[in-house]
């Protein structure tokens, strides 16, 4: 491989694709994969998700909801992600990947061994502006390599749901916090990562966008390694890591 496009004691970061990336690690190196893949849930209707007058800034402007994340998001299929992580777990090692009802049967069909599916309520989900069920619960599924010796630092047991908010913010040019139109609230990988992960131990994020899960990983106190494709997302996600424990572009959630 080449040079990593980011690197400090703690976490690397490669930019390319994962399926190369990973191809080229080690078996059985890392100790846990938690990531945020995509889902094929963007939008395929055409509509803008222009918000109503009723919800425009105060300056009359308004901003397009994001439903179409681009091809990335669209027919993706988990196969290849997943048989390179049952080769890349350690025996006992757990793999926590968000998913949709779309791309579930993959990972129900990946070999690992199936333990639960964990929700996500979030407490502040996007509006929508017709009638519909507003999406305001993600999933994850929690796999490990084999039967035993899997990391889990909840006593014996906690419940499957994590509640709060999802990351405020629109752009970095703004002074705020949302670097990726999918990123995922540090306290969430926080607690992920806490959870399912001790000092010291290897996490991977194959679909490491702007770094969320790198920068929790490195604040724990784990070593970390992370692919992602697109190079905006890559220098978003070294500058939060270059910062050192503080991720001052996160919000308080």
């Amino acid at each position: 491989m080449s040079e990593p496009y980011y690197s400090d004691e703690h976490v690397t970061l490669w930019h390319g694709d994962c399926l190369d990336v990973l191809a080229n690690l080690p078996t059985a190196s890392v100790d846990a994969v938690i990531t945020d893949p995509p889902y094929n849930v963007s939008s395929r209707n055409g509509r803008d998700g222009t918000m109503p007058s009723s919800l425009r800034r105060k300056d009359g402007t308004h901003r397009k909801l994001q439903r179409d994340f681009g091809d990335w998001d669209r027919e993706w299929n988990p196969a290849p992600f997943l048989a390179h992580t049952a080769r890349l777990l350690r025996p006992g090692g757990s793999l926590i990947a968000f998913t949709s009802e779309f791309t579930l049967p993959a990972y129900l069909d990946s070999g690992l061994n199936h333990r639960n599916v964990i929700y996500w309520r979030k407490t502040n989900p996007t509006p929508a502006f017709r009638k519909l069920y507003v999406r305001a619960v993600e999933m994850a599924v929690f796999q490990v390599n084999g039967t035993t010796g899997w990391t889990w630092n909840g006593g014996g047991y906690i419940p499957n749901v994590y509640e709060g908010p999802t990351v405020t913010g629109f752009t970095v040019a703004n002074g705020q916090s949302r670097y990726h139109p999918t990123q995922k609230p540090l306290w969430l990988m926080s607690a992920l990562t806490a959870q399912h992960t001790i000092d010291g131990e290897v996490v991977l994020d194959p679909f490491a966008g702007s770094g969320t899960t790198l920068v929790a990983a490195k604040q724990a106190g784990r070593k970390a390694i992370g692919v992602e494709l697109d190079e905006r997302y890559c220098e978003a996600a070294a500058r939060r890591l270059s910062q050192g424990v503080l991720d001052f572009g996160e919000d308080a959630s």
